[in-house]
C-alpha cells in the first residue's frame, strides 16, 4: 500500500495534537512564577501613558505623561546633582496634574536637604514651562529622596 502526502500531513497533525496535549497537562513551576511579572511588563510596555492637562494662550492642550516625565528627568539630569530614578505623575479626574514624586539618588557626603530644595525648583520650573501654567503652586511638587545608590561625586 503506498503513502501519500496527505497520509504524512495526517500523521504529524496526530502527533502534533497529543504533543499539545502533553504539553497543555504539564505545568512549568517557573512559568507560573514568572507570568505575573511577564504580564506586568508587557502591560506597561504597551499601554499609552495618561495625558496631563495643560494650557497656553489659546487654550487647552493635553501632553501625554510620558513625555512630561521625560522632560522632568532630562531637567533633574542636567541641572541637579541628583540622579533621577523614578519619576511619577498623578492626575485627577480632570487629566490636571495633582502631584509630582521624584525619586533620586545622591552623592555620598551630599546635604539632602538642599539637594531636595534643589531638584523641587527645578521641577517645579520645568513643569510650568511644559504645561503652560506660571501659577503651578511649588507645595505641588514632592521630592523623595530615596538612597538607591551611593555614588562618587
Amino acid at each position: 500500500m503506498a503513502m501519500t502526502d496527505d497520509d504524512d500531513l495526517d500523521g504529524v497533525d496526530d502527533l502534533l495534537a497529543r504533543a499539545a496535549g502533553t504539553l497543555r497537562e504539564h505545568t512549568d513551576a517557573g512559568w507560573v512564577q514568572a507570568r505575573a511579572s511577564l504580564v506586568a511588563k508587557i502591560r506597561s510596555a504597551v499601554r499609552p501613558s495618561a495625558p496631563v492637562r495643560a494650557r497656553h494662550a489659546a487654550g487647552t492642550f493635553f501632553v501625554a505623561g510620558s513625555v512630561l516625565t521625560a522632560v522632568v528627568r532630562h531637567a533633574v539630569e542636567s541641572r541637579t546633582r541628583a540622579r533621577p530614578h523614578r519619576i511619577t505623575l498623578d492626575t485627577d479626574d480632570d487629566h490636571a496634574l495633582t502631584e509630582v514624586t521624584v525619586h533620586v539618588g545622591a552623592a555620598f557626603g551630599e546635604a539632602l536637604l538642599p539637594l531636595a530644595d534643589e531638584v523641587r525648583r527645578v521641577v517645579v520650573a520645568q513643569l510650568r514651562d511644559t504645561l503652560g501654567a506660571p501659577t503651578l503652586p511649588a507645595s505641588l511638587v514632592r521630592v523623595d529622596l530615596v538612597v538607591v545608590d551611593v555614588y562618587r561625586a
